[in-house]
């Protein structure tokens, strides 16, 4: 089934405020969490700064890139097995295979999938691909910045006959990034919609949602009625609908939202931004109605600047911006209640994360990465969370 036709998106908008949350009602649970170290990079042959996050594996693996270090410094894949032993699965070179990767990896059976921004023949960023069972990395396809956009700042995500989507921040036929399809098993990539620059959004960033349907669902920090960004759908047949533009400054709702968007079962999304009013992090949902809803963290705390996952009762759980400090892990509840998981001391603990989402097992453990931190190096961290 196809997105909703909707009337006026912005009207419909019901702005949660619970800015007015008190301090109090901010529970510090770090006696109720055991932070684990599970890698501190040194900045050599083992990377830095793992900005990305990781993702799951077969047999209880993390997976992860860092965007510098490495042999060559430029970049590396690593994985994480059970008991924390850390290996660098491939060290990019800088060379035929360029280097620099900087999003999520995607899991396809033994291939893992990613993308890099700027590199490339045209610094325009490429798609790639590492076999892990063999270690063998290859560049797939190579953006040229124009009809088929350039810098893709995006996780890409498959479906169930193998192909990849994902986004382009520029580029395209109107200049405002794209959206695409790319096909591993022959190396075509088609450009499913490009931005106009107008109410439709421009500059897509983070990774989209899709449904059952084949339907993908994404973010602009740009573009829309207010040029503060949208949520949009985009269906099979290339058609592009508008589900939410973004009211930003001085209203009280969010604006540039640099989210990856996750789509729960009743078709909500859900991913961080910046909110307008008071000029904290917030989640934002937006139903499949277009109704959005905001859960503002509390007045003087850094929010959410990026991603969220939840649990089964609704629950999100994100990291924290780096604002006068170093961070840190927060879940919130859908009645708007925050808590602080885990506050990073810039320490062997790590710094920085709000670049990365974390993810989430099956027994509510959660996984990140930060960007600095970790000793005397500095190159950032990749952590464990556990609960009793």
């Amino acid at each position: 089934m196809w997105i909703p036709k909707l009337t006026n998106s912005i009207l419909r908008a019901t702005l949660v405020l619970t800015f007015a949350l008190l301090a109090g009602m901010v529970a510090n649970m770090q006696g109720q969490s055991t932070f684990k170290l599970l890698h501190g990079f040194v900045g050599g042959t083992d990377g830095a700064h793992p900005t990305s996050g990781v993702s799951f594996g077969p047999k209880g693996y993390l997976y992860g890139v860092t965007i510098g270090g490495g042999a060559y410094n430029w970049g590396t894949v690593f994985s994480i097995g059970p008991g924390g032993r850390y290996k660098v699965v491939y060290t990019f070179t800088g060379g035929a295979d360029e280097g620099f990767p900087n999003n999520q990896l995607t899991w396809v059976g033994t291939t893992l999938f990613g993308v890099t921004s700027a590199a490339g023949a045209y610094s325009q960023g490429t798609i790639f691909e590492i076999d892990t069972t063999t270690g063998i990395e290859k560049t797939l396809y190579t953006f040229t910045g124009l009809a088929d956009g350039g810098s893709p700042d995006c996780a890409l995500v498959p479906d169930n006959v193998g192909n990849l989507y994902g986004t382009t921040f520029y580029g395209g036929a109107n200049g405002g990034g794209t959206i695409f399809r790319f096909a591993p098993s022959n190396g075509n990539l088609t450009t499913l919609y490009a931005f106009k620059g107008g109410t439709d959004g421009q500059y897509p960033f983070g990774r989209m949602a899709r449904d059952a349907s084949g339907n993908l669902y994404g973010a602009t920090i740009e573009g829309g009625a207010n040029n503060f960004g949208t949520i949009f759908g985009l269906s099979q047949s290339g058609v592009e609908k508008v589900l939410y533009t973004f009211l930003g400054w001085p209203v009280l709702d969010l604006y540039y939202p640099y989210a990856d968007l996750i789509r729960d079962s009743a078709g909500n999304l859900y991913g961080g931004g910046t909110s307008g009013g008071l000029g904290n992090g917030a989640i934002f949902k937006v139903s499949a109605a277009g109704e959005e809803t905001i859960y503002n963290v509390p007045s003087g705390t850094a929010g959410p600047s990026h991603g969220v996952v939840t649990d089964s009762a609704g629950n999100f759980y994100g990291t924290l911006a780096a604002d006068g400090n170093y961070g840190g892990v927060f879940k919130m509840d859908t009645s708007g209640n925050y808590t602080i998981l885990y506050t990073f001391t810039g320490g062997v603990d790590g710094a920085s994360p709000e670049g990365a989402d974390v993810i989430r097992d099956a027994q509510g453990n959660l996984y990140g990465t930060t960007d600095s931190g970790g000793g005397q190096k500095k190159y950032g961290t990749v952590f464990e969370l556990t609960f009793p």
